[in-house]
């Protein structure tokens, strides 16, 4: 999985199927999440996955409405889907994405 600059977003979620992963280096939850982040990335071969350091840019935050950490927040070439937040179980993790994305 790649970390994303703040920089870059906007160029990055345009090219198709893109979920950022927001998480920072002092979430708990969020690390408790990394090995289901890194299954999700397996199981969705098409999508794009990304993370998006709140500690190092903090301005995301406002800029996509990241209330919550860790947050997945889906992209269909440019348009922002529903996030999806907090800790969620694998099976959850891939219905919520599959629904989002129609990947299925």
């Amino acid at each position: 999985m790649k970390n994303i600059q703040a920089k870059n977003i906007v160029d990055v979620i345009r090219t198709g199927k893109v979920i950022l992963i927001f998480h920072g280096s002092n979430c708990f939850n969020c690390k408790i999440m990394e090995p289901i982040f890194n299954q999700l990335e397996q199981s969705f071969p098409l999508v794009k996955f990304y993370l998006a350091n709140i500690d190092a840019y903090p301005q995301i935050l406002q800029t996509y409405q990241i209330s919550a950490l860790p947050t997945l927040l889906p992209f269909r070439h440019g348009q922002k889907l529903p996030a999806i937040v907090g800790i969620k179980s694998l099976p959850v993790l891939k219905q919520l994405i599959d629904q989002s994305l129609n990947y299925a």
